[in-house]
């Protein structure tokens, strides 16, 4: 397991090192202090089965394509679990649930599906998409995604939600260029528009599409 107490940060080593965490069914806990504790974006965190708790403050996660297969993420009140820094790559594969009324945050850089897809089940208000991008194919929602902020976010690949899409921020959700993206709302599925915001397409001829089988409300 890893305790952060604090704020503060880990840092790799040397300019030519690889510097690797593993989280093998243990938890990574932010227990204590109000501001950020950072894991460098060049260091690799490797995570199976694991679980990410934030009580306090802020932790951000590394990029460096780190890889994150199944687990779950604990997030109190008023407490943020940054995914991936601006500018870089993590992977995400299996399934992850989540509890507590916090913040996970996707607000930068590109979080990439595992080879096998990947099913996010986490409920409202949790997981807030703000930034950045979801790139490749077999992306699943099945419980709360919130986009929310004044940006722009961009799907590269395939989203099917079976859950819950709050589309409550001004900014717009855009299918990025070169990529045959594709939103697919499930019969189990609502989008939600509740303010306003646009879907775009990022490129004069790429293909997308905006399939829904549920509940699109404009509400």
């Amino acid at each position: 397991d890893f305790d952060f107490r604090g704020d503060g940060s880990i840092t790799r080593g040397s300019c030519c090192s690889v510097n690797t965490l593993i989280l093998n069914a243990g938890t990574m806990r932010k227990s204590a202090g109000t501001n950020t504790f950072t894991i460098q974006s060049e260091i690799v965190l490797n995570s199976l089965a694991g679980t990410f708790a934030v009580d306090s403050g802020t932790l951000a996660l590394p990029g460096a394509n780190s890889s994150y297969t199944d687990g779950a993420f604990e997030v109190a009140s008023n407490a943020t679990l940054i995914l991936v820094p601006s500018g870089d790559n993590a992977y995400f594969g299996g399934s992850f649930t989540g509890s507590g009324e916090g913040r996970v945050l996707l607000n930068a850089g590109s979080l990439r599906a595992g080879s096998g897809g990947v099913t996010f089940n986490l409920p409202a208000p949790l997981f807030q998409w703000t930034g950045g991008r979801l790139v490749g194919t077999g992306f699943t929602n099945a419980g709360t995604v919130q986009l929310a902020g004044g940006v722009d976010v961009f799907l590269s690949g395939t989203l099917a939600n079976a859950g819950l899409m709050r589309h409550s921020g001004a900014g717009g959700l855009g299918f990025d260029r070169g990529t045959a993206s594709r939103f697919l709302n499930l019969v189990t599925g609502t989008y939600r528009l509740e303010s306003g915001g646009r879907f775009f397409v990022d490129s004069c001829c790429s293909p997308i599409g905006f399939d829904n089988y549920g509940l699109f409300l404009k509400s």
